[in-house]
């Protein structure tokens, strides 16, 4: 056994094996950030209505924030509601991927949990060095509270005298928009969009999303055509009908 694993890395086996590390790190950490750094260079003007910042973590339920902000992502984009998220684990050019989604975003949507309020106070893993933290204070730095929306998405977080730290300092006289229940409701997507649309047209002076919505009766309430489908596709996700 020892003579064939000799003659293996003698016969280059060992010069093969690097390689395929070399190109197995190039596909999962190179090749993203200059695909994204390559469309920024293409398209260096372009914009996006909301940077979603958020925590990863499990929520006071258990339940994973990352993919339930990942549903209200994908029910945004089917409404019109150009976002940016971070979608994967990016890669060692995080700081400026994640300064420009700030920077070309009229408005910051601050998903509230629990885990979110902690590491932007540095209470986290990684203390002062957490994302959450950074974006936080970087999307104050840039935009103000007038520039962001605070969602809750943990039901612990419900009441805003428990907001400690910077995000209660900085948002917990803001009323906030509930989705902390299902993040894909059609009502609460409905009002959430609505309140995009408010802001981007008090800060600019123009629409950026173009209304399309048909009556459901009832009450007289008219929900978008756009956000009733968006809602069954973030559900479809889930398996949820």
């Amino acid at each position: 056994m020892c003579r064939r694993i000799t003659s293996f890395y003698d016969g280059g086996g060992a010069s093969l094996t690097i390689s395929i590390l070399v190109f197995l790190h190039a596909g999962i950490y190179v090749l993203p950030a200059f695909a994204r750094r390559l469309t920024d260079l293409l398209e260096p003007t372009k914009q996006y209505d909301c940077f979603l910042s958020h925590a990863w973590d499990v929520d006071s339920a258990g339940r994973s924030n990352h993919e339930r902000v990942l549903r209200v992502h994908t029910a945004l984009s089917a409404a019109g509601v150009k976002t940016w998220v971070d979608t994967e684990n990016l890669d060692a050019d995080l700081n400026n991927e994640m300064s420009n989604g700030i920077d070309r975003s009229t408005l910051v949507l601050v998903f509230i949990t629990k885990a979110y309020i902690d590491k932007v106070q540095g209470y986290g893993r990684r203390g002062l060095d957490e994302n959450c933290k950074a974006e936080f204070e970087y999307a104050l730095r840039r935009h103000g509270t007038q520039r962001m929306l605070a969602v809750v998405m943990d039901p612990a977080c419900l009441d805003t005298a428990t907001w400690t730290g910077a995000v209660g300092f900085r948002l917990g006289s803001q009323i906030y928009h509930n989705l902390s229940d299902e993040p894909t409701d059609a009502e609460r997507l409905k009002s959430l969009v609505e309140a995009i649309q408010g802001r981007i047209h008090t800060l600019t002076g123009k629409a950026s999303l173009r209304r399309e919505s048909t009556c459901l009766g009832g009450h007289g309430s008219h929900i978008p055509l756009r956000l009733r489908r968006a809602s069954r596709e973030a559900r479809s996700i889930e398996g949820v009908e």
